[in-house]
């Protein structure tokens, strides 16, 4: 289980706690809710690309000012926090595209 997912209001270990008390539990019930899903999907992933772009500023403004520890720490954390999530995005959407025949 990824570590992001964790803490996430859709991660796995949420999901997991909900299922145990109600069994049917189903995030998306309708072709509606599947729309839904993908244009949230589409709306994190572009929240977490500004987010991105953002922290890789800084951290180029930190590597110019000679302050390799803050550039460090900016590109390791936006990884985890900004690089991570968008992959996940798409691997959501990948997972509910109409398989092709």
């Amino acid at each position: 289980m990824p570590f992001v997912s964790i803490e996430m209001p859709d991660g796995g270990l949420v999901n997991r706690f909900i299922r145990r008390r109600y069994p049917a539990y189903r995030h998306v019930r309708s072709r509606a809710g599947l729309a839904a899903l993908v244009r949230g999907a589409y709306h994190q992933e572009r929240l977490h690309l500004v987010l991105l772009l953002f922290y890789g500023f800084a951290s180029g403004y930190a590597a110019v000012q000679g302050q390799a520890g803050w550039c460090g720490l900016f590109i390791f954390t936006n990884v985890g926090y900004n690089l991570y999530p968008m992959w996940l995005q798409q691997y959501l959407r990948l997972r509910v595209a109409p398989k092709a025949p």
